[in-house]
């Protein structure tokens, strides 16, 4: 977000060495209501700087809080939301602000699409069962996902809630494009699934895989069309990079010096099924939601399980650096310290707010995995009982 800011703006961080392996579709996403803010609010307030003379209980000196794989510029204490707005926070060991205008733009973006995503999941439940929507399955499935539900109270700054919100867009506007098979829906399904690998390059392979599946079954309507929608999205792509770097693709993101990639059945373990970290535990209904919509004769909600597992494999594969470094203290990664987990339990903890954060982005195709399953339970029991 900064990068795309303007450079008069004062910097929140000096050295932006992960910032090209960042993807940017947030960033992009947020440069709306920033500049709303910018044009329209900014000019007709005080903006309070507060930090070098103000209340120490503002202060970001000593900040560092660890999160994820990840580390971030966080106080001691985290800033309540009455607190955030129209005052700059400086930060002693960068010796530069944390802005209001930029974190409430982030902020606004997050729980726009935390709001739109739940919409587009009632949506959903309700174009497939329209006599009984069954929505309490909506909060359940995030009231029972912790780390989701933090994401929404404690860190709205990372991109978990517009990821999920545009995972949710994309499951309506695909669902819809197999019912109504205008030209519309088709064209949006492929624009929002496009920001979303804008948002998370992983989900590229959500791309490559509908694709296939598109040309398989010789659907070449919908290929062309979804196709055209992904398009807009990735020439955004490059008016980015030719913005940032001078080049129409720009390889950087790829680079990853934070993750490598292997086969560990350990790490495999841990994340999935070990009780400290594992989905099956702190994601409870996600993997049982993806395994109901293997059961459906829609052809497309089992196409976008099969790709749902193959993005959990993906996951299960990617590795962090620290995972190798438990106890060794801090490591340089392009000149940024890095501390690594003094224990397995701490490395635990880090693989916990890591998956479950991930495949946060798979919950709006649960919630409707959920819903399919609990209709295929009672049918079954009622059958049961007519029998008897």
């Amino acid at each position: 977000m900064q990068w795309v800011t303007p450079e008069k703006e004062e910097p929140i961080v000096q050295n932006l060495h992960f910032a090209e392996q960042r993807s940017p579709g947030y960033s992009l996403l947020s440069v709306v209501p920033y500049s709303i803010l910018s044009i329209f609010v900014e000019p007709f307030v005080n903006t309070h700087k507060v930090g070098e003379k103000g209340p120490p209980e503002f202060s970001l000196e000593g900040a560092g809080e660890k999160v994820g794989s990840e580390m971030m510029i966080l106080p001691p204490q985290p800033i309540r939301l009455k607190d955030l707005f129209f005052k700059d926070f400086y930060i002693p060991m960068e010796g530069s602000w944390y802005q209001w205008k930029l974190a409430s733009s982030l902020l606004l973006t997050s729980y726009f699409f935390l709001f739109v995503g739940i919409w587009a999941n009632a949506k959903v439940l309700k174009l497939y069962y329209p006599a009984c929507e069954c929505l309490f399955i909506i909060p359940a499935t995030l009231v029972t996902a912790p780390i989701f539900m933090r994401n929404i109270f404690d860190l709205p700054l990372y991109a978990t809630l517009t990821s999920y919100g545009l995972a949710s867009l994309f499951l309506l506007f695909v669902c819809l494009s197999f019912r109504s098979n205008k030209e519309v829906h088709i064209f949006l399904s492929g624009l929002i699934l496009g920001l979303l690998v804008l948002t998370r390059l992983e989900l590229s392979i959500l791309v490559i895989l509908l694709i296939g599946y598109f040309l398989f079954t010789k659907k070449i309507r919908f290929f062309v069309l979804f196709s055209l929608g992904g398009l807009v999205a990735f020439l955004v792509l490059i008016l980015y990079n030719l913005f940032l770097f001078g080049v129409p693709l720009h390889l950087g993101i790829l680079r990853g010096d934070i993750n490598t990639f292997g086969l560990n059945w350990q790490y495999i373990f841990e994340n999935l099924i070990h009780p400290e970290s594992g989905v099956l535990f702190w994601t409870p209904l996600l993997i049982p939601g993806l395994v109901f919509l293997f059961t459906v004769k829609d052809s497309i909600l089992k196409v976008i399980g099969l790709c749902s597992f193959v993005l959990i494999i993906f996951y299960t594969l990617r590795i962090p650096i620290m995972y190798y470094y438990i106890g060794q203290g801090i490591i340089d990664i392009g000149g940024i310290p890095v501390t690594a987990p003094e224990t397995t339990t701490q490395m635990r903890e880090l693989i916990r707010s890591d998956i479950n954060r991930y495949l946060s982005v798979l919950i709006p195709f649960s919630i409707i995995g959920i819903r399919i399953g609990i209709h295929k339970i009672y049918n079954l029991l009622e059958r049961k009982n007519n029998a008897k």
